[in-house]
């Protein structure tokens, strides 16, 4: 598919984004997905409302292409059926790719004397292409009660979450072109279900998560930081608002190697960029992992907690587990070292974390561990290099000191 017919094909089907009737149903549809993916029932990928169709699943393998109809009564016939599934099929054809995407069709009421699938096989291998709902509120509400052992009014509360996230970025994809796009990850479903419980009350929230040592990743809020390119320590926010600068080749020695091997660590001395590439890193397999991160308020004490959250997350190899652990040092490497012993052995958890090269030798697992070694590298600037170097803080300096940063947040014309 390329990224032309993409742009052609998204910019034909916004006229309908928000026309006629059933829009509640497809939300409804669209949140169920999201959760049963969180949950580990389905592979974990991006969620697209109001994509190039009424709902977009971009796995790492292929794309499914959703329409959903709704019908408060009476079935839909069998013509009526067949024009809605070549519909589909002759919109999947106009973008050609390596990959086509698949195709289907979602109906709130089943038709007379037609066995169709339920959402529970919309992933499964074969020829379907027709698949019934007619309670995913329902569904939405017992999947989120019986995953997280909680009260059916805090469900019904983390459900109405979701559909709103899953409105709003429909709302919003309606307007957007295609590079744009919003796409919903399952570590953004898991951390508006965190949000929830923790409004809800600590006792709701996990031990893992209450202690603040465990936190799901947001890769979605933008954290825009004047001062970011003195020298401030990157944090996936930066990230989402564009600071961070490409390192494709590092990027993908770090990917392959996280597929790979299932434990990377990037090494290099203070300042050289590991938290820069770890979060890039992540970011790039968004779609891919449920993320969490070991954040710096976690201790060895917390080792138990978290181990057991990750075990009840259910990692598969379709909805697997990634842990990021930033800055791996004395403070904290006995920790790394139990998660990685205690997790290894199920296939479908990872660890990505970053550790300056004087610290290497408190690695327990060594050989288990994929190192990735990055070096510190000036930024160019016009042509010219410019290293970061701490600068003053004196009122002295003021003036020299945001003549600096305006010159180097010039994003535009930096590049590695």
């Amino acid at each position: 598919m390329s990224h032309l017919q993409k742009t052609i094909a998204w910019k034909k089907s916004r006229s309908g984004a928000w026309a006629g009737r059933g829009f509640h149903y497809q939300h409804l549809i669209s949140t169920l997905i999201a959760l049963r993916q969180w949950a580990g029932l389905a592979p974990t990928g991006f969620i697209v409302p109001e994509g190039l169709e009424d709902c977009v699943v971009e796995l790492a393998s292929h794309d499914i292409w959703l329409q959903i109809k709704s019908r408060k009564e009476g079935a839909f016939s069998n013509a009526e059926v067949q024009k809605i599934l070549a519909c589909v099929d002759d919109k999947a054809e106009t973008v050609k790719s390596k990959e086509p995407p698949r195709t289907a069709v979602v109906l709130e009421q089943p038709r007379p004397d037609e066995s169709e699938s339920g959402l529970d096989q919309l992933f499964e291998k074969g020829s379907h292409k027709l698949f019934t709902c007619k309670a995913p509120n329902e569904e939405i509400v017992s999947l989120i009660t019986s995953q997280l052992d909680t009260a059916e009014i805090i469900a019904e509360g983390i459900a109405s979450d979701l559909y709103k996230l899953i409105a709003e970025v429909s709302q919003e994809n309606a307007s957007l072109p295609f590079e744009k796009r919003r796409r919903i990850s399952t570590t953004e479903v898991e951390r508006r279900i965190f949000e929830r419980l923790e409004a809800e009350g600590p006792s709701a929230i996990d031990k893992a998560l209450t202690s603040g040592g465990l936190e799901p990743v947001d890769f979605i809020t933008p954290v825009n930081e004047p001062s970011f390119y003195q020298g401030v320590k990157v944090r996936p926010g930066h990230v989402a608002a564009g600071l961070v600068l490409d390192r494709l080749d590092e990027l993908n020695d770090v990917v392959s190697a996280l597929k790979r091997q299932r434990q990377v660590l990037i090494s290099g001395p203070s300042g050289a960029g590991k938290s820069a590439l770890m979060w890039l890193s992540a970011n790039a397999l968004a779609g891919e992992f449920r993320w969490y991160q070991i954040t710096g308020k976690a201790s060895v004490d917390d080792a138990d907690a978290i181990l057991k959250f990750v075990r009840a997350r259910r990692p598969t190899d379709n909805s697997p587990i990634a842990l990021v652990f930033d800055e791996v040092a004395s403070s904290n490497s006995d920790l790394w070292d139990i998660l990685v012993r205690e997790l290894r052995g199920l296939p479908s958890i990872y660890f990505l974390g970053s550790v300056r090269q004087e610290d290497i030798h408190l690695i327990a697992n060594q050989s288990d561990t994929a190192f990735i070694e990055t070096k510190k590298r000036p930024l160019k600037m016009r042509g010219r290099s410019v290293f970061r170097i701490p600068l003053p803080t004196n009122e002295s300096h003021l003036s020299a000191r945001n003549t600096t940063a305006n010159c180097i947040h010039a994003q535009s014309a930096l590049n590695y």
